[in-house]
């Protein structure tokens, strides 16, 4: 069986193993670095935060945030809401309840690989 690390697994070696977690667990649109940042700031507020606000706080060109954001708006995960403040566009975007549940289930999977290395 081909595992996260694209690796075969070798059954019959009695060294350590850590449990294998078969790549289609993971949910790869929520394991890219960009957007699982993405996710836990709005996770940290669910009320939204602007464009700027995560532009900045992840070091991303707004063509790469939006394209990241346009990405997780398509799954299901987060909001794009489009808004004037003082006349001048605002973009904010918002986690919803499918976002929360991936990254819950993302992070699930993380644990189990996390558990399974854990020496006593």
């Amino acid at each position: 069986m081909e595992n996260l690390t694209g690796r075969i697994d070798n059954k019959g070696d009695d060294q350590f193993s850590p449990t294998v977690i078969p790549s289609d667990e993971i949910n790869l649109l929520v394991h890219d670095p960009v957007r699982l940042g993405i996710l836990i700031l709005l996770m940290t507020n669910v009320n939204g935060l602007s464009f700027l606000h995560l532009q900045s706080n992840l070091g991303l060109t707004s063509g790469n945030l939006s394209t990241h954001a346009q990405k997780l708006s398509k799954a299901g995960y987060v909001e794009i809401i489009k808004t004037f403040v003082d006349l001048k566009p605002r973009t904010y975007l918002k986690i919803n309840a499918k976002g929360l549940t991936a990254l819950k289930n993302y992070s699930e999977i993380l644990e189990k690989i996390l558990e399974s290395i854990k020496t006593d």
